[in-house]
Formats: structure tokens, C-alpha cells, sequence
């Protein structure tokens, strides 16, 4: 059990691994369930995620791919999308939630390499309602756009609303 303990503060961090001992009954019975399980397995992913989005980057590549997880961190930070499958960095629902979740981004999140625009597929930053909603949720973001959506006046205008700064 110790072995099991340590790898999971490893994977998780000690702060959460003290939140999921208060969530348990027992300090022990989550460690056990996810001993049988293996580490990686969806319980405890989707408990890790919901605490802190990033730690999709630990997930085993299944869990990736799966919807619920993935929905999960990005509903915690809409930047976990980075660490979803290719295939639902493509998928317009998943990209619309994520982009609703980083609203309230802190600034190391939103450099040019942190921008959401890196995480989704071509096809969807092509996408006019997907630019206009990024803008929406930051308009400093519409540096990063297509110079086609650069010059369309409601996207501008969204981006301006959300921030006086974004012609700069």
C-alpha cells in the first residue's frame, strides 16, 4: 500500500492525494480501489481532472480519447484540450467548451504558445464562430486569428467589447 501511495503522490501531488483521503470513507479504500484498478484508471482520472484539469497530461492514452475525462479537465481549465486526442481537438463541442473555460486565464496561460488557437484542429480555427467565441472570452487573443477574420468587423468588434486593448 505505501509503494501505491507514494506512486500516487508522485502522479497526483500531494495536495490532491490529501483531498481524495478526505473524500474516502477510509483514507485507504481509494488507494485500494485504484490498487486493483491500476493507476490511470478512469475513477481516479476523473477525480485528478476535476481538481486540476492539467493533470490530463498524466493520463494513459485511452483515457484521452475518452469524452467524460476530457470534458472533465477542460470544464476545470479549458487549456487541458493540449492534452485531449487529436480527434476531440477536432470535435467542435469539445473545442466550444474548452474555449468557454478560459474566460478567467491566468497570464502565464495565455502566451502565444498557451493560446487555444495551438490546441485545435485547422479546420475549426477556420471556423468563424470559433474565432468570434475566443475573442468573446478574450480579445487580445485576435493577434492570433487569420487575417481573414482580422479584417470581419463583428469579430473585431468582440474582441474590442471584451478588451479596449485589442487593436494594439
Amino acid at each position: 500500500m505505501d509503494s501505491l501511495r507514494s506512486r500516487l503522490r508522485d502522479f497526483l501531488g500531494v495536495q490532491t492525494i490529501y483531498q481524495l483521503e478526505i473524500e474516502a470513507k477510509e483514507p485507504d479504500d481509494i488507494l485500494q480501489l485504484e490498487a486493483e484498478r491500476k493507476i490511470g484508471s478512469f475513477g481516479l482520472m476523473e477525480i485528478a481532472v476535476g481538481k486540476n484539469g492539467y493533470l490530463l497530461k498524466n493520463a494513459a492514452p485511452h483515457l484521452k480519447t475518452n469524452r467524460i475525462i476530457v470534458l472533465t479537465a477542460i470544464r476545470n481549465t479549458g487549456f487541458a484540450l493540449r492534452y485531449a486526442s487529436k480527434e476531440l481537438r477536432g470535435d467542435r463541442n469539445m473545442v466550444m467548451e474548452a474555449i468557454k473555460n478560459t474566460k478567467n486565464a491566468k497570464p502565464w496561460e495565455m502566451n502565444k504558445k498557451g493560446c487555444i488557437f495551438s490546441y485545435i484542429s485547422t479546420e475549426l480555427i477556420n471556423d468563424r464562430e470559433v474565432v468570434q467565441e475566443v475573442v468573446k472570452n478574450n480579445g487580445l487573443l485576435l493577434e492570433h486569428v487569420l487575417s481573414t477574420f482580422k479584417n470581419d468587423v463583428d469579430i473585431v468588434m468582440e474582441a474590442v467589447k471584451q478588451n479596449g486593448k485589442a487593436l494594439e
